[in-house]
């Protein structure tokens, strides 16, 4: 699957329960999808999935998920 191209600075901020596509939860973590799609493949990052194409992550979990695992 090809790449989504997003800026994080083109993601609104709808508040924590927030659903972001894989392409978004990529810019706001600054990492490629297929980073995301293999935190979710191997349940490092909690996201909903409706089909097996299509995954959402809640905002609050991507956050919590950053601040476990990117913080310096």
């Amino acid at each position: 699957m090809p790449e989504v191209k997003v800026r994080a600075a083109d993601v609104p901020d709808e508040g924590p329960d927030q659903l972001l596509t894989v392409a978004q939860a990529a810019a706001l973590l600054g990492v490629s999808q297929t980073t995301v799609y293999d935190d979710v493949r191997t349940r490092r990052l909690p996201a909903v999935r409706y089909r097996p194409t299509l995954i959402r992550i809640v905002r609050r979990d991507l956050e919590a998920f950053r601040d476990r695992h990117l913080t310096v």
